[in-house]
C-alpha cells in the first residue's frame, strides 16, 4: 500500500523557520573551525534560503561571520560564502573558544 502525500506530511515533522535556525546553530556549532558552505548548510539542514536564516540568527544576537571563497570554473569564478559560528558552545560555562 503506498502512503498519500497527506498521510507522509503529517508523520514528518514542519520544517519551520526555528527548526532551520536551530539545525543550522547545530551544525555550524559541531563544524567549528572549518565552517561550512552555505550550500552545505543547505543541504545538511534542510534549509531553502540559508542567507534569510543566518540574518535572522544575527538579529537574535549569535555572532556569525562570512568569509568569501573564489572558485574557478569553465564560466568564471564563482563567489562562495563560508559561515562560521563564533558563540561558545553554551554547555562549555566559562571554558575559553
Amino acid at each position: 500500500m503506498v502512503a498519500h502525500s497527506d498521510e507522509v506530511q503529517a508523520q514528518a515533522p514542519y520544517n519551520d523557520t526555528a527548526l532551520q535556525r536551530q539545525r543550522i546553530t547545530h551544525f555550524l556549532r559541531d563544524r567549528g573551525e572549518r565552517g561550512a558552505l552555505g550550500s552545505e548548510i543547505q543541504q545538511a539542514c534542510t534549509v531553502p534560503c540559508v542567507t534569510k536564516r543566518i540574518s535572522e540568527l544575527k538579529a537574535e544576537g549569535l555572532q556569525i561571520t562570512k568569509a568569501l571563497e573564489y572558485v574557478g570554473s569553465p564560466h568564471g569564478r564563482n563567489q562562495l560564502a563560508r559561515y562560521f559560528l563564533l558563540d561558545r558552545d553554551p554547555r562549555q560555562g566559562s571554558l575559553g573558544f
